[in-house]
């Protein structure tokens, strides 16, 4: 990040901090004209040490959000426990698929849906392309039913596994996961 841009977040951020209401208006005058090393100089010597410290992690923070493109959404703890709540119960991995899941309108997700399927009808699954179909169909599901097919994967080679390891037979390892997911196929079929 060159420095006109940090320049730039250091103003945008500390004319909005609450250390900065409370310095002298000469001050902030000064602060305003400043680049960001200039301003460490002078607030160095204005704030006592803690303040100061203190100050420039919550300009590291917000600097670091930037550069990423995330942002911080503060909420009571009573809201809190029930996003933690709802995240478990739908299996998100985090909060923002949690609001992803939340802000989804109706018949949206059916649409994504239908769309991968026509998209990739034309092209039937090989072994070049199966690892990046099956992520970018995950990406498109509710964390609830990617959680779902990761245990229905996990299910299928464990049962695979265990058939192998009673016989010894690599054929029967591979019958054994086929016979799994032909089963779980058919109950989707017959819905």
């Amino acid at each position: 990040m060159d420095h006109t841009s940090k320049d730039e977040h250091w103003l945008a951020f500390v004319t909005k901090d609450k250390e900065f209401e409370r310095l002298d208006l000469n001050i902030q005058n000064n602060l305003r004209q400043m680049s960001y090393r200039q301003a460490q100089s002078l607030l160095k010597q204005t704030l006592d040490d803690n303040t100061f410290k203190k100050l420039n992690g919550r300009f590291r923070a917000q600097l670091h959000r930037a550069k990423v493109g995330k942002s911080t959404l503060t909420v009571d703890g009573y809201l809190l426990r029930k996003l933690d709540a709802m995240k478990n119960n739908i299996g998100a991995d985090d909060y923002s698929d949690l609001l992803e899941y939340l802000l989804k309108p109706d018949g949206a997700y059916k649409k994504e849906l239908d769309t991968f399927h026509t998209n990739n009808q034309q092209h039937r699954l090989n072994t070049q392309n199966i690892e990046s179909d099956f992520s970018h169909l995950l990406k498109q599901l509710y964390p609830e039913h990617q959680s779902l097919i990761k245990k229905v994967l996990e299910l299928t080679f464990m049962q695979g596994a265990l058939s192998a390891k009673t016989s010894g037979r690599l054929q029967d390892l591979e019958q054994a996961c086929e016979e799994h997911i032909d089963k779980f196929q058919y109950n989707i079929v017959n819905l």
